[in-house]
C-alpha cells in the first residue's frame, strides 16, 4: 500500500474508532468539522425544554452539548464505542454531568444500556456508516423511543462522498444514499420517514432523514 493510501485508511480508522492522541486529534477534528451538521440535525428534532434525549456516537460531545442547551430541564444520554471519545465528551460537558443533566457511556448501539420508552428525542450524526447491523440498530433506537418520539440519522450520502474523491475504504465504512436510510427507517417500523436536505446544500452537503415512532 502506498504512503497516501496508508495514511488515508490509518484515518478512516481513526474515524471509525479513535483511539490514543490521533484519535484525539481526529476527535478535535470532527468536533470543528461536523458542528454545522450537528446543530442542524439537532434542530430537525424540535427538542423541547424538558426532553429526554440520546445521541449515539457523539464523538467529542458536540451533539451531547448542543442538545443539552435545548433541554435545559430535561436530561440528555449519549453511548460511543469509544473510551478515547467518552473521555473527550466528558470533559466537553463537565458541568451539565456535574448538574446531572448529561450522562456518557461506553457502549454498542446495537445494544442500547437503557429501558424501553426511555426517550423523546434520538439522534445520530455520521455514525451508520459503521453500524455492522444498521436494521437492527435501528430496531434497538426504536426499543428505546417513547410513542411518538422523534429520530433524526444524518449523514454524507454516498454520490457526494465520491465527488470528494476520498472514498474510504469499504471494510471501515459502508455508505449509504439516502434513500437507503429512508427505507431502513421505515423497515424498522418509523412512520412518517422524511429525507430532508439543507437549504444550503452547497455549504453543508449532509442529508438528514427523520421518523417518528
Amino acid at each position: 500500500m502506498n504512503p497516501p493510501r496508508l495514511l488515508h485508511t490509518l484515518i478512516a480508522g481513526k474515524l471509525r474508532h479513535p483511539t490514543g492522541l490521533l484519535g484525539r486529534l481526529v476527535g478535535k477534528a470532527m468536533a470543528s468539522g461536523n458542528r454545522s451538521a450537528i446543530e442542524w440535525t439537532v434542530s430537525r428534532l424540535d427538542v423541547g425544554e424538558s426532553d429526554n434525549v440520546l445521541e449515539v456516537g457523539f464523538g467529542p460531545g458536540v451533539g451531547i452539548e448542543c442538545a443539552a442547551r435545548r433541554a435545559p430541564g430535561g436530561r440528555v444520554f449519549g453511548i460511543d464505542r469509544s473510551p478515547t471519545m467518552v473521555d473527550v465528551a466528558r470533559r466537553r460537558n463537565v458541568r451539565a454531568i456535574v448538574e446531572g443533566r448529561v450522562d456518557l457511556r461506553e457502549a454498542d448501539a446495537a445494544h442500547l444500556p437503557y429501558a424501553s420508552l426511555s426517550f423523546d428525542k434520538v439522534f445520530s450524526v455520521h455514525c451508520i456508516y459503521f453500524w455492522s447491523d444498521p436494521l437492527a440498530t435501528l430496531e434497538e433506537l426504536r426499543r428505546v423511543l417513547a410513542p411518538g418520539g422523534r429520530i433524526a440519522i444524518t449523514v454524507l450520502p454516498k454520490t457526494r462522498w465520491l465527488e470528494t474523491k476520498t472514498k474510504p475504504p469499504e471494510h471501515l465504512f459502508t455508505l449509504y444514499d439516502a434513500f437507503e436510510i429512508v427505507e431502513l427507517l421505515e423497515e424498522a417500523g418509523f412512520r412518517d420517514v422524511q429525507l430532508e436536505r439543507a437549504a444550503r446544500p452547497e455549504r453543508l452537503r449532509c442529508e438528514c432523514i427523520t421518523g417518528v415512532r
